[in-house]
């Protein structure tokens, strides 16, 4: 299904990243996509938000809470930004 969003000319790389993430457990290739994203978008929370959760699975906990930072900048109380930042609180 993903890749017929692409095939039309959808973006997914949050979507895959994600997907990689929590599914597959490959850091590596949810960094990949989730970095393409970056680079389109690198001020944008939730790209940020799966950014710090992906290094924090990583255990590069200073790449997580420099993305952390600039997806909480709003103070959202996004669940997923608050479970990150126990997780790095915890660190």
């Amino acid at each position: 299904m993903l890749a017929d969003d692409v095939a039309h000319g959808h973006n997914m790389n949050l979507e895959y990243a994600a997907l990689h993430r929590d599914l597959t457990a490959d850091y590596e290739k949810a960094l990949t996509y989730a970095m393409k994203e970056y680079e389109l978008r690198p001020n944008n929370i939730d790209v940020n938000r799966l950014l710090s959760s992906i290094y924090q699975q990583m255990g590069q906990t200073e790449k997580a809470r420099n993305h952390f930072e600039k997806a909480s900048r709003t103070g959202s109380k996004h669940p997923d930004l608050l479970g990150l930042k126990e997780g790095l609180a915890s660190i």
